[in-house]
């Protein structure tokens, strides 16, 4: 078992690492200026050295390691591990967002080699769709805790309430992840930035309202 969780670890690691040895071995034919910002649609807007592009991408891969690191251990941090204890959970969730990172990282390198065309305007915003529908496809199997999920104080402080809105996000964000996913490959970069907007918001807004009308409607009742 401590092998197995090992060599899981170590594979991770050699994963997020992955970015930073590929964009070695390529530093000799990369452009001397290099796309350091992209606008919604998946643009750049922001260019910069080769040194400053190495620097970011050596950020976002300590970032990578630092969420993998937190998100596997929640369930030994958070105050509410009595009830949260389910460590399968997030540790598939931190391969998840892991692996997303990565393959952003791989993007923007790519994108970069490119002079910044096509690669990052077709492939970021599905690749954050499949992230949304990923998560949501484990928000119904998280216990209430203080790191992830719908944490609002009714969801906090009432199980039943967490699990029923849980169940509702759940849906939520697979349908909008999805729908994220499929319209990012056919609809034109300004359509899709409206609609990027719009379907993040009816994500966040639908669990938090239907959790709250749960609250009202508990609460009158005592």
């Amino acid at each position: 078992m401590q092998n197995a969780r090992f060599l899981k670890h170590t594979l991770i690691c050699a994963i997020i690492l992955a970015p930073i040895i590929y964009l070695w071995w390529m530093w000799d034919t990369m452009p001397a200026s290099m796309p350091m910002h992209y606008d919604l649609s998946g643009k750049v807007d922001r260019v910069g050295s080769k040194q400053e592009f190495l620097l970011a991408i050596l950020i976002l891969s300590g970032v990578n390691l630092g969420t993998y690191l937190l998100i596997s251990n929640i369930h030994k941090i958070d105050p509410k591990r009595v009830k949260a204890e389910q460590s399968a959970i997030f540790n598939k969730l931190a391969v998840g967002v892991s692996l997303f990172l990565t393959a952003l990282s791989i993007i923007i390198i790519l994108s970069g080699i490119s002079n910044g065309e096509s690669v990052a305007q077709k492939a970021i915003l599905p690749l954050v769709g499949l992230l949304l529908a990923f998560i949501g496809n484990y928000m119904n199997n998280i216990k209430p805790n203080y790191f992830a999920g719908i944490r609002v104080p009714w969801t906090l402080h009432d199980e039943d309430n967490w699990k029923q809105t849980h169940r509702i996000a759940s849906h939520v964000w697979v349908a909008g992840g999805l729908t994220i996913f499929v319209a990012s490959l056919i609809a034109k970069p300004e359509i899709m930035e409206v609609l990027m907007l719009v379907l993040v918001a009816i994500m966040v807004i639908i669990p938090v309202g239907y959790s709250y009308l749960l609250f009202k409607r508990t609460k009158s009742q005592n």
